[in-house]
């Protein structure tokens, strides 16, 4: 699937993130998804996807205070 969109798209960069994602790769997914972003802002897949990054985030965390600022980030992108 990826072979069939161009790099330079927002669609590449939004697919490259969920399989980044899925491969419980946050930090990676982060990458892809702030660069689709980037690309069309008004993308509401990836501002949804990116939200999802900083709630798996939140959810490894090691301390509080980066879990809330995680999960502050993820309410504010939905």
């Amino acid at each position: 699937m990826l072979e069939r969109v161009e790099p330079e798209s927002s669609d590449w960069a939004v697919l490259r993130g969920q399989l980044a994602l899925v491969a419980n790769e946050p930090d990676r997914a982060r990458v892809y998804l702030q660069r689709a972003i980037e690309l069309d802002p008004k993308n509401s897949f990836a501002v949804l996807r990116m939200a999802l990054v900083h709630r798996r985030l939140s959810l490894g965390a090691s301390d509080d205070a980066t879990r809330a600022s995680e999960l502050k980030i993820c309410m504010e992108l939905l």
